[in-house]
């Protein structure tokens, strides 16, 4: 049996109810507040990047965005070759990108890196020769490798013009992906 209550006893109960059903609907409303916002920043915030770049012993392995990529040399080892140039990634997304270069390994190593994000990769010579090649100019992109002792890049319009050997090739790909 319930008690009988006179209406100032009643009055009382009615505001604690009011009371504890104000305080429960406060904390749903700043917890709900609270973890939308902690997911939103957590929506918001920049991907995080993880570039690795590790040593297999046959080269070094760059975990660049989620792709993997074969290089020969480490970034440290080219840290010192002069790389002038103003072009990144998306310079060469979804363009053709030609190669004038009598090596096959620099070829390779241009074409299973940058190659993956053009459209093609096409061997090519720069202005005119007797090869059997598409002649183009710095009006396209070009990479131009030349054999030299002397390890260096530098770019004129379109064209990247790399002197040297493979490393000088590894520090032009590190510096177009961001590495160094």
């Amino acid at each position: 049996m319930r008690k009988i209550m006179n209406s100032e006893e009643q009055r009382i109960h009615e505001r604690r109810k009011i009371h504890i059903l104000s305080i429960f609907m406060l904390v749903i409303l700043l917890g709900s507040t609270a973890g939308f916002a902690f997911i939103s920043y957590q929506q918001d915030s920049p991907p995080e990047t993880t570039e690795t770049v590790q040593d297999t012993g046959n080269g070094w392995t760059l975990n660049w965005q989620g792709q993997t990529f074969s290089l020969r040399t480490s970034p440290s080892a080219v840290a010192d070759i002069s790389v002038q140039t103003t072009n990144n990634l998306d310079t060469y997304m979804n363009d053709v990108l030609y190669v004038d270069a009598e090596s096959d390994a620099i070829l390779t190593e241009i074409s299973s890196t940058i190659g993956r994000y053009t459209q093609r990769v096409q061997s090519a010579c720069y202005g005119s020769c007797e090869r059997d090649l598409p002649e183009v100019n710095c009006s396209s992109n070009i990479i131009v490798w030349k054999s030299s002792e002397e390890n260096m890049v530098s770019q004129k319009e379109g064209c990247v013009f790399i002197d040297g050997d493979i490393r000088s090739v590894d520090a032009f790909i590190y510096r177009i992906l961001g590495v160094q």
